[in-house]
C-alpha cells in the first residue's frame, strides 16, 4: 500500500513539474489568441547593472515588467473574470454594473440616472441657454441653422433591469436631462429629442433599443431616430428640404461595435450572446443636401453617421470626443484631447457649413458638447463664410 502511495506521489509530483515547465510556452500561446481590451501601462524590461542591482531598482523595475508580461496572464485574467461573472454576477470591470437577466450598465450612466452624481445647477443651465441662444443668433447671420440631438440613456430605458442596490438609492430630484428638456422648452432653440421620439414611437423593430451587452443603443434604433431627425430639418428649416429615406433591418450572427462594447471590456471567456441587428439607410428620393457639422459624443457613431453613409449631407465634418472625420469618413484626424480646439482648423471647416449639429447625450446634459460652445462663442470668426 505505501508503495502504490508512493508511486502515486511521485507521478504527482512528475506531472505538476511537467505542467510548470510547460506553463510559460503554452501560457506564451495562448496570450496571442487572447487579447484584452482596455489600457495597460507598459512597463519595459529593466537595464541590469551592478548599480541596479545594488540599490534594488532592478528587482522593483522586474517586478513592474513581470506583471504585464508573464506567460499565459491575458488568459488568465479572462479566467478571472468569467467566473466574476458567472458565478458571482460580479463584473471585473469597475465601469460595468451587471443588472437583471444579464444586461450590463455604465457606473457613470446610472450615476446620472438615479441621479448619484452632482447636478447642474440652474446658474449653469441659464448660461448654458444664453450661450446657445447666441450662437444660433451669429449661425443665423451667415444662413446657418443650429440643430441639438439629444440620444438616450441605457439605465433610463432599461431601468427595470438596474440591480436593486442601485435602485434604492434613487433619488426624486430631476436630472440633468430633465433640467436640459426645461431649457430648450424655454427657448427658440431647435432639438430633436430622440427619448420622447422613442417613448411616443411605433415599436416596429425587431431589435432592442439596448443590447445587453452594449452601454450605446442599437443601430436600428438609432438609425430610426436619425431618419427621424432628417425629417424634423425638413420641418424646421426655412432653406432646407432634406432627402426622402428608406429604412431596412437585418439580423446579424455577432455584434458590430459599439453593439458588445462594455461586454468586452470586462475580458470575459465566452463571446457576447444576444440578437443583433444592423440597419441601412437609402435615399430614395435625392433633395437638398446642405453641408453638415457634426459635433458630439460616441453615440452619434450608431446614429447621425447613417445620414452622412446615406449621401444626405453634401461636404462634412463628423467630430466625435477626440477625433473627426471629413468628406464620407474617408480623413480621420485624432487629437491629444477632447478640447484641443486650437489644433483644429475650424475656420474652413465650419465656413463651408450650412447645418451645426450639437449631439448630447442625456447623461451628459451636465457636460454639454465638451467646452465646444464655448469655443464657438468666443471665437465667431470661425462661423462666417470667408476662409
Amino acid at each position: 500500500m505505501s508503495k502504490k502511495i508512493s508511486t502515486g506521489a511521485i507521478l504527482f509530483i512528475l506531472f505538476f513539474f511537467l505542467l510548470t515547465a510547460g506553463y510559460p510556452p503554452i501560457g506564451a500561446f495562448l496570450d496571442k489568441s487572447f487579447t484584452l481590451s482596455g489600457v495597460t501601462e507598459d512597463h519595459p524590461f529593466p537595464q541590469i547593472s551592478r548599480e541596479t542591482l545594488w540599490d534594488g531598482s532592478f528587482q522593483e523595475q522586474f517586478n513592474s515588467w513581470f506583471e504585464t508580461h508573464f506567460p499565459g496572464r491575458n488568459l488568465l485574467i479572462r479566467i478571472r473574470g468569467q467566473l466574476m461573472y458567472s458565478l458571482f454576477r460580479e463584473s471585473p470591470n469597475d465601469n460595468a454594473v451587471i443588472g437583471k437577466d444579464n444586461y450590463i450598465f455604465g457606473t457613470e450612466y446610472l450615476y446620472e440616472y438615479l441621479p448619484l452624481s452632482e447636478p447642474g445647477d440652474d446658474a449653469y443651465f441659464a448660461d448654458l441657454k444664453d450661450k446657445l441662444e447666441r450662437l444660433q443668433t451669429i449661425l443665423g447671420e451667415y444662413d446657418k441653422e443650429l440643430y441639438i440631438f439629444i440620444t438616450p440613456s441605457k439605465a433610463h430605458f432599461m431601468a427595470d433591469y438596474i440591480p436593486w442596490r442601485y435602485k434604492v438609492l434613487k433619488k426624486d430630484t430631476k436630472t440633468n436631462y430633465q433640467r436640459l428638456k426645461d431649457m430648450l422648452e424655454d427657448s427658440d432653440l431647435h432639438y430633436f429629442d430622440c427619448c420622447t421620439f422613442i417613448e411616443q414611437s411605433e415599436k416596429d423593430l425587431q431589435a432592442p433599443l439596448f443590447y445587453t451587452t452594449g452601454v450605446h443603443w442599437s443601430y436600428p434604433w438609432g438609425t430610426k431616430c436619425a431618419a427621424a431627425f432628417s425629417e424634423y430639418i425638413s420641418r424646421t428649416s426655412s432653406r432646407w428640404d432634406l432627402s426622402t429615406l428608406s429604412l431596412s433591418e437585418t439580423p446579424l450572427n455577432a455584434p458590430v461595435w459599439p453593439d458588445a462594447d462594455i461586454y468586452s471590456s470586462m475580458n470575459l471567456l465566452r463571446a457576447p450572446c444576444d440578437h443583433y441587428f444592423t440597419f441601412s439607410l437609402t435615399v430614395t428620393e435625392q433633395k437638398d443636401t446642405p453641408s453638415v457639422f457634426l459635433r458630439g459624443g460616441s453615440f452619434m457613431g450608431a446614429s447621425l453617421t447613417s445620414l452622412i453613409n446615406a449621401g444626405v449631407f453634401g461636404q462634412d465634418v463628423h467630430y466625435e470626443n477626440n477625433f473627426y472625420y471629413t468628406d464620407g469618413y474617408s480623413q480621420l484626424i485624432t487629437l491629444p484631447s477632447f478640447t484641443s480646439y486650437d489644433e483644429v482648423d475650424l475656420d474652413p471647416l465650419l465656413g463651408r457649413s450650412d447645418i451645426l449639429i450639437l449631439e448630447v447625450n442625456e447623461a451628459a446634459a451636465g457636460n454639454m458638447s465638451f467646452g465646444f460652445i464655448d469655443y464657438l462663442t468666443e471665437h465667431p470668426e470661425f462661423l462666417d463664410r470667408d476662409y
